[in-house]
């Protein structure tokens, strides 16, 4: 894996390379220019070739589940292309730092981090939806086992589009706690729980406005209380939570 100073030539080599993706992703479809840009991590996989072949099974599954005037997944050979011209290998996952550069660099505004196992049976997944504006900003996502690759993939698939149905509700809140309205704020990002029961991002963006609004710090922690629920690892959870036992 390289180190943080090595990936500097990643960016300077790969923003080459990234800029005529436009133009080879025409080649087959025309992307809507206002539709979110989704990346497909390498996954962490005991092999190169599971790896591999978990990324092609979750593009693949998500570009044809997902409509690509909603959602632009990087075709893999644009992904792998870049990786590859960087000096980068293209069957091994990335560290999450590294993972988030790329899709910045790659002009992403989601990614997916996931690890793939086998099993007696068949595959297990493990994947999470990252926001790239701030990694921090995570949605696990449901544990998917199936006998093949892309049958653990359909079902990543299925809750993934249910798990961003909450980041309308999040860009609300995110707009109102801009402008300082604590109280729209809140109800905006509870919407997102509406929508998607075990959403994470849409209940950071809660937890951020009900400590802003300067509320007492048992409801920071009972919002942070929530997350954790669902996401134990949570950085930001965890850290109003820490916060909140200090007061």
């Amino acid at each position: 894996m390289r180190s943080h100073s090595s990936f500097r030539s990643f960016v300077l080599i790969g923003g080459l390379v990234a800029a005529a993706l436009p133009v080879q992703a025409q080649m087959v479809r025309i992307p809507n220019p206002d539709a979110p840009r989704f990346l497909v991590a390498t996954p962490k996989a005991a092999d190169k070739k599971l790896a591999a072949a978990a990324a092609d099974a979750l593009t693949g599954r998500f570009s044809a589940d997902i409509p690509f005037r909603t959602l632009w997944v990087l075709p893999r050979a644009d992904v792998a292309r870049t990786l590859d011209g960087s000096g980068y290998p293209v069957d091994e996952a990335l560290s999450s730092d590294d993972v988030n550069r790329l899709a910045k660099l790659l002009k992403t505004d989601e990614y997916i981090e996931s690890e793939v196992t086998k099993t007696e049976t068949g595959y297990r997944i493990e994947a999470k939806l990252i926001l790239a504006k701030d990694q921090e900003l995570q949605q696990p996502l449901v544990v998917a086992e199936a006998d093949k690759l892309d049958k653990a993939a359909a079902i990543i698939s299925r809750d993934l589009q249910d798990a961003r149905k909450q980041l309308s509700a999040e860009k609300s809140c995110e707009k109102a706690s801009k402008e300082g309205k604590w109280d729209v704020a809140i109800t905006a990002a509870r919407n997102g729980a509406t929508v998607y029961p075990r959403a994470t991002i849409s209940r950071i963006c809660e937890m951020n406005a009900v400590a802003k609004a300067g509320k007492p710090s048992a409801e920071v922690k009972a919002a942070a209380g929530e997350i954790l629920k669902i996401d134990p690892k949570s950085p930001k959870a965890l850290a109003a939570e820490a916060s909140g036992d200090d007061k």
